[in-house]
């Protein structure tokens, strides 16, 4: 018999296992938090990143453009106004109507919108922001915003706010 052969015994492999096992298992709520938050903050990036379409087509088109958030649905588009007429815009991309529905795409599973505050009037169900031909927000009654317009979106215990700045639309996340 050679002596000089090494190699694991399986009481070892079965212990490296069990180790490792164990690992995983620990790990795995800190993956699935780190997924959530991630899917937040890219439904917060996205959002913003419409909102800021947005106000530059109204910008640039000298005509009124904007969004229509609808909470209970998990949905929101961006529309140009002529007139009373609403018309969700087509994506340039995907040439498709330039709507989001956090429940329908799998890469923001789990992220809803919570709380609107787009108009003036605390409390006020208004869910449309729309941007004048010099970018300026105003809500669905057409007041210019004297304070910010938010949005925020949730997912997993954790919030995002999505601030629209009154007089020059700047848009953040908070």
């Amino acid at each position: 018999m050679n002596t000089s052969a090494r190699g694991f015994t399986l009481m070892e492999m079965a212990a490296v296992l069990f180790v490792l096992g164990l690992m995983a298992v620990i790990s795995l709520p800190n993956i699935y938090s780190a997924i959530q938050n991630f899917r937040l903050n890219s439904a917060a990036r996205k959002m913003t990143a419409d909102i800021r379409y947005a106000r530059e087509l109204a910008l640039s088109r000298h005509g009124t453009y904007g969004i229509t958030v609808t909470a209970g649905s998990n949905t929101y588009s961006l529309f140009s106004l002529s007139g009373s007429t609403k018309t969700v815009l087509t994506d340039p991309w995907r040439q498709k109507p330039l709507s989001v529905a956090f429940d329908g795409t799998s890469g923001y599973a789990g992220v809803t919108i919570g709380t609107v505050d787009f108009c003036e009037l605390s409390g006020c169900p208004l869910v449309d922001l729309r941007f004048d031909s010099f970018g300026t927000p105003s809500d669905s009654n057409g007041a210019a915003m004297a304070s910010n317009a938010t949005v925020q979106l949730q997912s997993g215990g954790t919030t995002k706010t999505v601030t629209i700045q009154p007089e020059t639309g700047f848009c953040e996340i908070a």
